[in-house]
């Protein structure tokens, strides 16, 4: 499946908005999605082609070092780390307001300024990751299973270099290479 980060911060006033919002939120609010939005510059490399809207994707949530470094430096030791992601089930490809996925079965994140947003995204899965280890994938054995860096992707062909840098405020396109564990995933299934 293919995979793009989403460069955020863990310094929000309330905590971390990505566990505040989704993990404890969006749970408790017992709707099958959730909805926010992409702030920065328009996401030019979200490709439409390799990756058309109603198309899941995983949206990774890197965490930006600047804005650690600036907003919270007690949280430097996450920086350039990826400890989430979110399971992108479509999204709007045109700078839209409001929110054109404000359903009744989608709980809507409004994070930064409304007048900000380019892109909306619609989610049906948010899960908490880990990189496996790499001997046996076996992490019962009492490895430490510690969060992903950029070095565990690649842009282009590129791990990790200045380019590969800019390239996350794009939403640009990445391949995972080390091998994940799944240590917690909320989603919303009716079983009878």
């Amino acid at each position: 499946m293919t995979a793009y980060f989403y460069p955020t911060h863990p310094c929000n006033g309330e905590g971390n908005w990505i566990t505040h919002y989704i993990c404890d939120d969006w749970k408790a609010s017992c709707l099958p999605y959730f909805s926010f939005p992409w702030l920065w510059t328009y996401p030019s490399e979200l490709n439409t082609t390799l990756t058309p809207s109603g198309h899941p994707f995983w949206l990774y949530f890197y965490y930006s070092e600047t804005t650690i470094k600036n907003e919270c430096p007690d949280k430097i030791g996450l920086a350039r780390q990826i400890e989430f992601r979110a399971r992108v089930v479509e999204y709007n490809d045109v700078q839209t307001n409001p929110n054109p996925f404000a359903q009744p079965n989608v709980f809507v994140i409004q994070v930064g300024d409304i007048a900000d947003v380019k892109i909306w995204f619609k989610c049906d899965r948010f899960e908490e990751v880990r990189k496996a280890n790499k001997l046996n994938n076996n992490v019962s054995s009492g490895q430490n299973c510690g969060l992903l860096t950029l070095a565990d992707f690649e842009y282009a062909g590129t791990v990790y270099t200045k380019a590969v840098g800019l390239a996350l405020q794009r939403v640009s396109p990445f391949r995972r290479l080390s091998p994940i564990v799944v240590v917690q995933t909320n989603w919303y299934e009716i079983q009878d």
